[in-house]
């Protein structure tokens, strides 16, 4: 049976296994990056076509998660943004400040580079 374990950048692949005295070991099989999701080789060739099967579905899990997190991100930023300007407003450091300017900057050049790329001028 495989066992995939999350890392913060990774999924580490185990495989369990009894032994001869009947104890349940652990076999590392290796790492599943999350930034490609790609299977590497040194784990795919040592893999059974259940296992395979488990393993893809449990990949696809995270993936969706992934997406997932990032819409959620989405949906809840005009909130998120409420909740920052009104720290700020009510006792934020200076260099907590600074800290969100610099990400509203940040964020308004970026929005502004990709408009005047898509339509060849600035937001109304």
């Amino acid at each position: 049976m495989l066992i995939v374990i999350d890392q913060p950048k990774s999924l580490r692949v185990l495989r369990t296994y009894q032994d001869a005295t009947g104890s349940v070991k652990r076999e590392r099989l290796g790492v599943v990056s999350k930034s490609t999701f790609d299977v590497p080789d040194e784990i795919a060739s040592t893999l059974a076509d259940d296992e395979a099967r488990d393993l893809a579905e449990t990949i696809e899990v995270y993936r969706r998660a992934g997406q997932m997190r990032k819409q959620v991100a989405t949906l809840t930023f005009p909130e998120t943004v409420r909740e920052v300007l009104e720290y700020v407003e009510n006792g934020a450091s200076e260099s907590e400040k600074k800290v969100v300017i610099t990400s509203l900057l940040e964020a308004m050049r970026v929005i502004r580079k990709l408009e005047r790329e898509e339509h060849g001028s600035l937001m109304a």
